[in-house]
């Protein structure tokens, strides 16, 4: 192996051409199939079709099925489900034994889980599911470490020590990576009851060693603020250079609290001023070039966290808007865990109203914020986020690429018998600078069909309007859970939309996918910026990792899947490095902090909008008349 290599979780089979037996009958055409699954594939000497198809057992074809033996490059897909079908196979002759123990997903998500340790709070063992890896030209198995938390068990530090996320001392996991090639390297430890595979004719097993894959790496990232100044670090670019573009409005500043935390919210504003912790925070106007007016800072007491507090402190900031353009955010110093106790709608219902009113929240956890150590850290993320809502530009990301990248968050609502009474879906446009051209609702519906309508009426709007911006170049970025229906109409859109004049590709983004990957380093974490092709249309992206010349002092995050759907000019390859750079320069436009976790920002914030959205509807909140600024990202 090379440092050009990534070792993936791919363990192939030792044996990639075989036959097999399947049963089949040709597809009536139902949207449903009674029987087995339905398949395109080729028999015998006939032509591609659709065929309805169940894999055999040791029982006669019945039903109008038929026998037939087929080879394993006649569908990848009908490959896998023999193969998956097996394994369950044998794990459940070697249950029998009591040699295994194991559970079966069979839903979208379809795996195999062993358990190979035990722990109070829950299970730790491996997942794993074939595959066919197009670039390998491989069938094999996807095996990565799994931990399944009991359900009476609630979330805490021992979870996630027993997830990998903490290290065993409780600290991040600095050897996330190392840790789960360990666990997979443990598959040997169950593959003998797992395997051999027979298929009447062969008798298929694994090979001993993971594929390994070229990687390369993208140019580091970097940030422009004031006065034009480039650089890597963007704390330090802002120190010096100040923000790219200054709040473009005078603001009024309401700190609220109840009385008990009244010194606290006195020390917080003092440490957001600069006056607390220069060295880590020099304050506002040092920083973002924005001078606070004490005329213009006002605070309201709060008696408890009811609605009854929340209005009051919307009726005070109306009083102070009134006649006026002034932009105004409110502070909120709350006892988090007194809300939760309360049963409190507080935070929901302030934030709702704010949407209302045209002003901006930002809240802080009382408790954490008595530590002086974590305000410290924190002082200089929340004044970040404070200037980003207020409609501050901190930094761009230098490009000449003027592409729209439109991105899609969804949610949805059930009631007490899980039923879905409510979808949701999201946008947020940003163009490849990083800059947010604007946030809006797609669409709102009880039916998910109606939201289809909906948001294909909306984001044809929306791609139009910004064609006629001057924009020949429009990204969609949908997640990885968007419904196919869905995904459908928002390709009947970019059909009608796109032209010799822009043309427009729809991506979807999986940031916990079943794909990962280790590289040739101390802790096997991949380096910032490392990508890796699997098939002509997709690819895995480290948006996290580790940096140049560096070791990892945090745990790095799992590698993004990327899935170039559509493509109106049809130049994939050309456009799916295009793509990969938008995402991962894009990630560095993320204003939740200098250094928040890092994720694919075109989807991570259209979900933050979906889910304030299905929360709102959850708690009987009223957000139809929104007069926030469509620029303003007050969800961060």
């Amino acid at each position: 192996m090379s440092r050009n290599d990534i070792i993936s979780n791919f363990l192939p089979l030792n044996c990639q051409n075989f036959q097999f037996n399947i049963w089949a009958k040709p597809w009536a055409g139902a949207k449903t199939t009674e029987y087995g699954k339905q398949y395109r594939i080729s028999i015998g000497d006939k032509a591609p079709a659709n065929y309805e198809i169940l894999i055999p057992n040791d029982s006669s074809p019945e039903h109008g099925f038929e026998s037939f033996s087929i080879s394993s490059k006649g569908n990848e897909h009908l490959t896998n489900r023999f193969l998956f079908e097996k394994l369950v196979e044998n794990a459940n002759k070697a249950k029998a034994k009591g040699q295994l123990d194991f559970e079966v997903w069979w839903g979208f998500d379809r795996h195999i889980f062993v358990q190979l340790e035990l722990t109070p709070r829950g299970r730790r063992g491996l997942a794993f599911r074939p595959e066919y890896i197009e670039k390998a030209c491989k069938f094999g198995l996807l095996i990565d470490f799994s931990f399944r938390k009991s359900p009476e068990i609630h979330f805490s530090r021992e979870v996630l020590i027993d997830s990998l996320a903490l290290d065993k001392s409780g600290k991040a996991n600095k050897q996330f990576y190392e840790d789960k090639f360990k666990w997979a390297k443990r598959f040997s430890e169950i593959s003998g009851k797992l395997l051999p595979i027979s298929t009447g004719t062969e008798v298929i097993s694994m090979e001993s060693e993971f594929i390994t894959m070229p990687c390369a790496e993208l140019a580091s990232r970097s940030v422009e603020v004031g006065g034009g100044a480039k650089a890597a670090d963007p704390f330090q670019a802002l120190r010096k250079n100040g923000p790219f573009q200054k709040i473009p409005r005078d603001v009024n500043f309401v700190v609220a609290f109840k009385e008990q935390n009244h010194e606290l919210a006195r020390h917080i504003w003092s440490a957001l001023q600069g006056n607390v912790f220069k060295r880590e925070f020099p304050g506002f106007q040092s920083f973002f070039k924005f001078k606070i007016e004490n005329a213009r800072v006002s605070h309201v007491t709060l008696d408890n966290y009811e609605k009854a507090q929340a209005e009051r402190i919307a009726t005070h900031i109306a009083n102070i808007k009134a006649n006026t353009n002034d932009i105004t955010i409110v502070l909120i110093v709350e006892d988090r865990e007194n809300v939760e106790e309360e049963g409190s709608n507080f935070y929901y219902e302030l934030k709702a109203l704010s949407l209302a009113g045209g002003f901006l929240v930002q809240f802080l956890d009382a408790e954490k914020m008595r530590n002086d150590e974590t305000l410290k850290w924190a002082a200089s993320s929340i004044a970040l986020q404070i200037f980003a809502k207020l409609g501050g530009i901190p930094w761009r990301i230098p490009t000449t690429r003027e592409t729209l990248v439109i991105g899609i968050g969804n949610s949805f609502v059930r009631d007490e018998s899980g039923t879905i009474t409510r979808f949701y879906a999201h946008s947020v446009c940003m163009s490849t600078d990083g800059l947010i051209r604007d946030v809006e609702l797609l669409g709102e519906a009880e039916q998910e069909a109606d939201l289809s309508v909906q948001l294909s009426r909306t984001l044809k709007t929306k791609i139009s309007e910004y064609k006629s911006q001057g924009f020949t170049s429009i990204s969609v970025h949908v997640p990885f859970k968007l419904n196919k229906d869905l995904i459908s109409a928002i390709k009947n859109v970019v059909r009608q939309e796109a032209g010799d004049k822009c043309s427009v590709l729809i991506l979807k983004i999986n940031e916990d996918s079943k794909y990962f990957g280790w590289a040739d380093t101390a802790g096997k974490a991949p380096s910032l910026g490392t990508y890796v092709h699997i098939s002509e249309r997709e690819s895995l992206l480290w948006i996290d990792g580790i940096e140049l010349g560096g070791t990892s002092q945090k745990r790095i995050g799992k590698p993004v899947h990327i899935q170039l759907l559509f493509d109106t000019t049809g130049k994939y390859e050309v456009n799916r490095m295009l793509a990969l750079e938008d995402i991962y320069y894009l990630s560095g436009a993320n204003w939740r902090g200098f250094r928040p976790k890092k994720s694919a920002t075109t989807i991570y914030f259209p979900r933050l909008l979906a889910d304030f959205y299905a929360e709102f509807d959850r708690r009987g909140l009223n957000v139809s008349n929104s007069k926030m600024d469509r620029g303003l990202p007050w969800f961060l």
